[in-house]
């Protein structure tokens, strides 16, 4: 536990005071020893516990905030009805590194968003609460889906660590036309199901991670969809979730979601949504990622 442990005793050679150490011991005192001298280590030890405890419990409320603020700047799908979107979301941390959002640009004409920063420390929960800043900056502006990631991967670039970058799928529908419009940056594929026979298929592009680069290449796609397919977007913690016994593998991951989508596919989408979860979940090991899943019917 957290207690502090020192060692009294007449050993005093280099190797066992070595191995007290290793075992955890914070101090290691020999014999003979002055009672006054024990007691004032033992003050020293108490004080430095306490104010490790402090700046932790600090630290934990500075989590605590910077996690309500980033649920608030997240959408539920109560505040847009009509982008009918269902979401799942639970970080591996009090504030996490994955992020979506859902725009209206048009008449009929919605943006679906998901990313995922690297790492999970705060410097990745403040990159979501900059990408909601440009995402919405390059919507006021009508900039295209291609050019607001630009955008984006310039001020990943000049305003931040080189450490951090982000995967994102973007995903524009349109409703009127019954258009999709797919860029994947370094994102996994998303995944469309086909309202009539649950039939579920994967929709790739190939695109460029944000901030690794200064200039960045993105492929376009677009694809006709019918009223009642539905879109799953996700990142990589939902298919790299370790299976008992066997090595995280994607590939493996993409099939089971899959799956586990067709076998749902007649629910409503949000029992459909929170399903798939639950049946990734059922077998995995220990969850070490973000999770973040976002289906939306057409």
């Amino acid at each position: 536990a957290d207690i502090p442990v020192s060692f009294l005793t007449g050993a005093e050679d280099l190797n066992t005071k070595l191995d007290g150490f290793a075992a955890g011991a914070v101090d290691y005192i020999t014999k003979p020893y002055q009672s006054a001298e024990v007691l004032a280590r033992i003050q020293v030890h108490i004080r430095a516990r306490k104010t490790a405890r402090l700046l932790a419990a600090s630290q934990m409320a500075q989590l605590d905030r910077l996690a309500h603020a980033q649920k608030a700047i997240l959408p539920s799908p109560n505040a847009i009805p009509s982008a009918n979107f269902e979401v799942f979301y639970k970080p591996i941390h009090r504030a996490g590194g994955d992020f979506y959002d859902v725009l209206q640009v048009g008449e009929g004409i919605f943006d679906y968003v998901v990313a995922d920063v690297c790492g999970h420390d705060a410097d990745a929960s403040l990159v979501t609460s900059a990408l909601k800043v440009l995402l919405h900056q390059g919507r006021s502006t009508l900039s295209s889906p291609m050019d607001t990631l630009r955008m984006v991967n310039t001020a990943l670039r000049s305003a931040f660590p080189d450490h951090l970058y982000l995967t994102l799928v973007w995903a524009r529908l349109n409703r009127n036309r019954k258009v999709l419009t797919v860029l994947l940056a370094g994102h996994p594929p998303l995944l469309l199901l086909d309202h009539q026979s649950g039939v579920a298929e994967y929709l790739g592009a190939s695109g460029d991670l944000l901030g690794s680069f200064d200039s960045i290449e993105l492929e376009e796609i677009q694809h006709p969809v019918s009223q009642g397919d539905r879109l799953l977007l996700f990142t990589d913690g939902l298919i790299e979730m370790p299976m008992p016994g066997e090595s995280p593998c994607r590939e493996d991951g993409l099939k089971r979601l899959q799956e586990a989508a067709h076998k749902r596919w007649i629910q409503p989408l949000p029992e459909q949504v929170h399903g798939i979860v639950t049946d990734l979940l059922a077998d995995v090991g220990e969850v070490s990622d973000d999770l973040l899943l976002l289906g939306l019917e057409v």
